[in-house]
């Protein structure tokens, strides 16, 4: 890393050099899990605050970017369902009117409306069952068919340009960073680690945006392995993925501040997501975590999973968002870009590339 180009506080500190300090501090399997490994902070981990000053945090948290502002049209539909307090009572709401105001269906404005009210009715026939299938334990397999793929990818079904690989897919960004230094054709093919969803552009799949870890059960909560080692898994996977798009951007400060990826984690009704983005100064990312959710098992805490469709609603706009970025970058880069790249811009740049991470994934 040039010092010239690291993150420096009003302090005098650099970000850098607090978590190469930190990291030399840890014990290897605390390091092992950590995604300062990857210069990334931790947002959410009280550990990482305690890093720095209270005013060196503030400066910190002052380059979060938030999820994009919610639906407004999705929550205004979902007054429906506020007192809502029987299976009666929530069919009788759904049978409203999706639109209001007797307006016509446009995709464009209502196709969240559309996907919601699905995952909705799906949810009815749980509450309605004899059997309520949600109070008891299944593979993992059937809480993607039954629950996830109404909530996570039937959401994505209108992003345009883009589509949601499932079935043990590897990420092509770490494929990418792990052959990075083979020369010859007897050297092994590496390919990237697996995993049970990712989003990937349409027209070149080497261009990711998100990736998905399921499990089964959230027995014990995020301090069980699998959690742990999925979450590594995830960060690993997302930052690959941000430095593959940092690398088609050409690191225009421009564009990077409007890239991020992102990662869902489930087990069983449990559900995490967390979103991965330049700093925009320095070598730093910034991780952000939102919250553990639940999938509501009965009627009356219907309302967790309005919240929950809400919040997925605004990460499918982050990715649309960011991938946007990345498809008009030729539109929006500077004069000063246009001109670096055709002298040979790699050379002469000025913004620091994101550091690649060792050989293993």
């Amino acid at each position: 890393m040039d010092n010239e180009h690291k993150w420096e506080l009003a302090s005098g500190r650099c970000v850098e050099n607090v978590i190469y300090e930190a990291c030399q501090a840890m014990e290897s399997n605390a390091f092992a899990y950590s995604p300062a490994q990857l210069f990334i902070l931790d947002t959410a981990d009280p550990v990482v605050e305690g890093w720095f000053t209270e005013d060196e945090w503030d400066e910190v948290m002052g380059r979060v970017s938030p999820l994009p502002g919610v639906d407004e049209i999705l929550v205004d539909s979902f007054e429906r369902f506020y007192y809502v307090e029987t299976t009666a009572m929530l069919g009788k709401a759904l049978d409203s009117r999706l639109i209001r105001d007797d307006g016509t269906y446009d995709k464009t404005l209502h196709y969240n409306l559309l996907w919601a009210e699905m995952a909705i009715r799906e949810f009815l026939t749980f509450f309605e069952g004899p059997d309520n299938p949600l109070i008891s334990t299944h593979s993992e397999g059937w809480y993607v068919n039954n629950i996830w793929s109404h909530i996570l990818d039937a959401s994505l079904r209108d992003l345009h340009g883009l589509t949601v690989d499932r079935g043990e897919g590897t990420c092509r960004a770490t494929a990418l960073r792990m052959n990075c230094q083979r020369i010859t054709v007897t050297e092994r093919l590496k390919h990237g680690p697996r995993h049970d969803g990712i989003i990937r552009d349409l027209g070149d799949d080497y261009h990711e945006y998100g990736v998905i870890e399921d499990g089964s059960s959230f027995a014990g909560g995020v301090k069980a392995t699998k959690w742990m080692k999925d979450n590594i898994k995830l960060i690993k996977s997302m930052y690959d993925m941000l430095n593959r798009l940092d690398e088609l951007v050409d690191s225009d400060p421009t564009i990077r501040l409007r890239m991020q990826v992102v990662g869902i984690s489930t087990a069983g009704l449990a559900i995490q997501y967390a979103h991965l983005g330049h700093s925009g100064i320095g070598y730093v990312c910034l991780l952000q975590r939102g919250p553990i959710m639940h999938v509501p098992t009965t009627i009356e805490l219907l309302q967790d999973l309005l919240r929950m469709l809400v919040i997925v609603a605004q990460l499918k706009e982050l990715i649309r968002e960011s991938f946007e970025a990345v498809l008009g970058r030729r539109l929006v880069q500077s004069k000063e870009s246009i001109r670096l790249r055709m002298v040979g811009g790699n050379k002469t740049r000025k913004e620091p590339r994101l550091p690649w991470p060792g050989p293993n994934p």
